[in-house]
């Protein structure tokens, strides 16, 4: 029996507790078990649908949470009308799986908003989940000799995840004070882990967040200075490590040989001249029907009627989707859905930017989310189309949105 200057157990206090030990576990599990970066979201949302009604009424929503909030809603309806105006099958009924969160997430949205410091219990999980992605790293290479880190799901899963985890340990340090002597060497784990995954978008990635980071954060001959720094770091690490050397200069290759073809259509495609053809499916698909696009997972009727027709390259048939989450929205959606997933991805950007001096640390959290999650999906369709990596966005950019505004009210007050 708890004396009465203890700390009482509460119902509240309970639920409290489970929140933070999943938001902590989210990047840990996600990292070490397949879907568990899904499974922890719908988990999460089952929670936040039992408890609607309490949140509704204790909800306080600003403006800008509202915008941000109906974009996500508007992106399922983005989905909903293309479906139904090109015919709703199989494939239409697998994607409303990832769909159907970005609806989700608003009663999620009103339960996190009670918690507005399990932002920081994410980043101590990151910092548990930078050991687990060099250690699958480390084991993936060096003893089972696979020519790339794959996890527990794919490369491309790991390369991404390993640079978000990377910069968020790098850009909210100040709330990790008891790791900072540790904290360098978790951060280049994760890097380490980066690297190895072979992941271009994970390259790329990495690279645009640090320099955006790195432009928001110094000023005058500092930011030169810094950049000229993190070339040199890119150099380097290009020289340094065969992986990184062989992934950009195929890429390079590949991407000179199609534009200098002078017949596409019998040239053998690699990784990004692969890439290509299959990006001119998706844009004369979008052509076709620019307002709500043609259906989600009808890359393979296109791209089977374009081949026929002799206008794109018959190595370009074996795929199912864009390989782009632009051009795949572009694709599937049309105008309508583009104009609502740039503000899902987007306006957080304004959020954050427009209130970066209020709280700093916060604010460079979110930002490097939409810029990692905007690198990312240049050459991946995954980011917006597939449930671990919708599941990531969504809950980390609520995570962030809440804890951000919070430390700002806070500081108002």
């Amino acid at each position: 029996m708890l004396s009465s200057g203890g700390e009482k157990l509460t119902a509240m206090g309970y639920k409290e507790r489970v929140i933070y030990a999943l938001v902590f576990l989210f990047p840990i599990a996600g990292v070490s078990v397949g879907h568990w970066f899904s499974a922890m979201f719908v988990i999460l949302v089952l929670m936040s649908l039992w408890e609607l009604p309490r949140n509704r009424r204790s909800s306080s929503l600003s403006k800008s949470e509202d915008i941000w909030l109906a974009c996500c809603v508007g992106f399922l309806g983005s989905f909903l009308i293309s479906a139904l105006a090109n015919g709703w099958d199989d494939g239409q009924a697998k994607s409303l799986g990832v769909d159907i969160r970005f609806l989700l997430v608003v009663p999620l949205y009103l339960m996190l908003q009670r918690f507005p410091k399990a932002g920081r219990y994410l980043l101590m999980g990151c910092a548990i989940a930078a050991i687990t992605l060099a250690a699958q790293s480390v084991y993936d290479k060096l003893i089972l000799g696979l020519p790339r880190a794959e996890g527990c799901y794919s490369p491309n899963l790991l390369g991404p995840v390993a640079a978000l985890v990377a910069v968020w340990l790098v850009v909210g340090r100040e709330f990790l004070p008891r790791l900072k002597w540790i904290l360098p060497f978790l951060v280049m784990g994760a890097v380490y882990a980066v690297v190895m995954s072979g992941s271009r978008g994970g390259y790329l990635g990495l690279l645009a967040m640090v320099i955006v980071c790195v432009i928001v954060i110094s000023k005058g001959y500092q930011r030169l200075i810094a950049l000229c720094m993190v070339g040199l770091i890119v150099v380097g690490g290009y020289f340094g490590s065969a992986m990184v050397k062989e992934r950009v200069d195929t890429a390079v290759h590949e991407a000179v040989g199609y534009w200098t073809a002078e017949n596409r259509d019998e040239l053998p495609l690699g990784s990004i001249s692969w890439r290509f053809e299959i990006w001119t499916v998706a844009t004369k698909a979008f052509l076709e029907s620019p307002i709500v696009g043609v259906g989600s997972r009808h890359y393979d009727i296109y791209s089977k009627k374009y081949a026929d027709l002799g206008e794109i390259n018959p190595a370009a048939v074996s795929d199912g989707h864009a390989h782009s989450a632009y051009f795949e929205v572009l694709m599937s959606r049309g105008i309508l859905g583009l104009i609502f997933f740039a503000g899902v991805l987007f306006y957080p950007l304004y959020i954050f930017a427009s209130t970066y001096r209020a709280s700093p640390a916060t604010a460079l959290l979110g930002i490097s989310l939409v810029v990692g999650y905007a690198a990312f999906s240049l050459t991946d369709h995954s980011t917006f189309n597939m449930g671990n990596f919708a599941s990531i966005f969504l809950l980390c950019m609520s995570l962030f949105l809440i804890w951000h505004l919070d430390l700002i009210k806070q500081e108002e007050s």
